[in-house]
């Protein structure tokens, strides 16, 4: 039916012709007919279908409208599905009820209507070695680390050429390789190891997506896949990430020779990091960093802040502390105090300071750089936990500037959120388990330097 999936993705359209469609929501029985699934980069999926079934719509869209702002299931979506003449299975992903035609004189349903995905599937007798393909962009900024050898066997204009287009990295989960396909997108090629049960396709894309995402330092677009498993493949096209940033965060290698050096040592440890469940939890923190980068600068900064603050929290539980200074004896007398109602203080004040005591039982960011900064930990030093201060509390006691500053203090603000993102990208290299070069942002010229840094003596008298 299609000789190469990714060169259809690349391509930007298709279409699907069914002889048998069937449309269906909920317990409604199907709605037979057929019809044409076609895409467009442009415009998205667009499905076309005459059905039976005008007849029973009536109980279909009887139920109470919901009120704006509630939450539609699922199960009274509309779902497409149908089967090509070569013996593909088609099915949509689920779609509103925009989109329908009837006429009070036909019993049939004319649909016209637009989806965000679909999926493709057809059994072979062929029990092939598992592989996923993946259509991903934007392109890596750094560029490719491996030649290609390009012979073109044309008798008039034929040649042997090469191209830098490719990079190839192996982890726990297997062997991953990508290669640059347009301007704008490059394959993703994953061969899960024998021995690993990753489990459902999308789980694997989407490590892989994160683990390119944290290297490239912005979210990574997935147009499709096609995953060839045993003696079936599944061709999936989603529409849903039609765009990336423009601009990026600070990414952990850079865009030069040390990245160059160092990604295919990161890469394959990341994908194994981000199949965790403390890969997810990070992952959710890079998705609105990411996501922030074309905002403003102020914007940037509360973001980075507060992202940095949940990693710390993260990190904690394996680099420790464990728990605050805070003595129990110091909390226990503070209540004893604070229950005799001491004079000159309003029964306000007093019941302010009761809710205040959880605070000193649990860990602060402030408590975990602290103990960082003592212990030598990631290299953090003072002035890190002092540009995090000044870049977050700021923003928790909304005083957000919308202003713009003069040249010294904008330098300022900049260079308080390169030492921030410097911190974020610290914990996450750590968690990861890598070792290698990494780029220091927190050094003035954004030098290369060792990760992970020899241990920094102690400081003494940490109190900012």
């Amino acid at each position: 039916m299609f000789d190469d999936w990714i060169d259809v993705l690349l391509s930007g359209s298709l279409e699907i012709k069914l002889p048998q469609i069937a449309a269906t929501s909920g317990s409604t029985p199907p709605m037979q007919g057929s019809g044409t699934i076609s895409w467009d980069a442009d415009s998205g999926i667009r499905i076309q279908a005459v059905t039976d079934g005008a007849r029973g719509l009536d109980s279909l869209f009887s139920g109470v409208v919901p009120m704006p702002g509630t939450l539609i299931p699922h199960s009274e979506y509309l779902t497409f599905s149908g089967q090509t003449q070569h013996g593909w299975d088609v099915s949509t992903c689920p779609t509103n009820r925009d989109g329908i035609h009837l006429n009070s004189a036909s019993p049939e349903v004319v649909w016209d209507l637009q989806t965000h995905g679909l999926t493709l599937e057809h059994k072979t007798s062929d029990e092939a070695k598992r592989r996923i393909r993946i259509l991903m962009g934007p392109l890596p900024q750094g560029g490719w680390t491996r030649f290609s050898d390009i012979e073109d066997n044309n008798p008039f204009f034929g040649g042997k050429s090469g191209s830098r287009d490719w990079l190839y990295s192996r982890g726990e989960f297997g062997e991953v390789a990508a290669r640059r396909r347009s301007d704008e997108w490059f394959e993703v090629v994953v061969l899960p190891a024998d021995d690993k049960a990753l489990g459902e396709a999308h789980v694997i894309i989407t490590a892989v997506a994160r683990a390119f995402g944290f290297i490239l330092g912005r979210r990574s677009a997935i147009r499709g896949h096609e995953e060839i498993n045993g003696g079936k493949t599944t061709r999936v096209l989603d529409t849903r990430q039609r765009v990336s940033t423009t601009n990026t965060i600070l990414p952990p290698l850079g865009w030069q020779s040390t990245y160059m050096g160092n990604v295919e040592p990161l890469l394959g440890p990341t994908i194994d990091f981000f199949l965790t469940e403390l890969g997810e939890k990070v992952a959710s923190y890079l998705y609105v960093c990411w996501d922030a980068a074309d905002n403003a600068h102020a914007t940037q900064l509360a973001i980075s802040s507060i992202c940095v603050e949940g990693l710390l929290k993260l990190a904690a539980k394996m680099m420790g502390p464990a728990e605050p200074d805070d003595c129990d004896a110091d909390l226990a007398a503070l209540g004893a105090w604070i229950a005799t109602k001491p004079a000159g203080f309003s029964p306000q004040f007093l019941a302010r300071l009761v809710g205040m005591r959880p605070t000193f039982s649990s860990l602060s960011p402030k408590d975990i750089f602290r103990d960082w900064i003592r212990r030598g930990v990631l290299g953090v030093t003072v002035d890190d936990m002092k540009a995090w201060s000044e870049t977050r509390n700021p923003s928790a006691h909304g005083k957000l500037s919308t202003t713009v500053d003069s040249q010294p203090k904008l330098q300022d603000r900049v260079t308080r959120h390169a030492r921030v993102q410097s911190v974020l990208n610290r914990i996450i290299l750590k968690l990861i388990g890598y070792t290698g070069e990494y780029i220091d942002y927190s050094r003035p010229g954004h030098f290369p330097a060792v990760f992970p840094s020899e241990p920094v003596p102690p400081s003494e008298g940490v109190t900012p």
